[in-house]
């Protein structure tokens, strides 16, 4: 075989390799992280979109946009894994929405998120994170729309 030849059955082993390393680690990361599922309506915290509302969706652990890490005092979506986007509230009794990180909007206070916890999220711009029937924020109540679980 000549060495021309070689060089090219090389260079397409090692692409094709390449691919599915790259395949591989981009499904590994999609489904890392936890997911945050309301108590009162057993649905999921769902980003459908960068700069949009936040939704509540049936629980799927293999969809990204429903899978969360905790990046300090921030929630970051996993579905934006490059780009630092973050749960973020607006203001009491409005709507959640996904937003850069690193503004006082996206700090939260959590006081758990090891596996199965109970929790509320908190933060100073928009009170308690909960489903009012959309997610949003707004004070605290005694109902269960304002209890998360965290779900590895």
């Amino acid at each position: 075989m000549k060495s021309s030849t070689k060089l090219v059955v090389l260079a397409w082993i090692l692409s094709a390799f390449l691919s599915v390393t790259t395949l591989s680690t981009t499904a590994e990361a999609a489904v890392s992280g936890f997911s945050i599922r309301n108590s009162h309506s057993g649905r999921c915290l769902n980003a459908p979109g960068t700069n949009m509302y936040l939704t509540d969706a049936p629980c799927n652990k293999d969809i990204a946009s429903q899978r969360w890490i905790n990046v300090g005092s921030m929630l970051e979506n996993r579905a934006q894994p490059f780009a630092d986007w973050c749960v973020a509230g607006q203001g009491h009794e409005e709507r959640a929405l996904l937003k850069v990180c690193n503004s006082p909007e996206t700090i939260w206070s959590v006081n758990s998120f090891r596996d199965g916890a109970r929790v509320k999220i908190w933060n100073s711009t928009c009170g308690y994170l909960k489903v009012m029937p959309t997610v949003g924020c707004g004070r605290a109540t005694i109902a269960t729309s304002d209890y998360w679980y965290i779900d590895y």
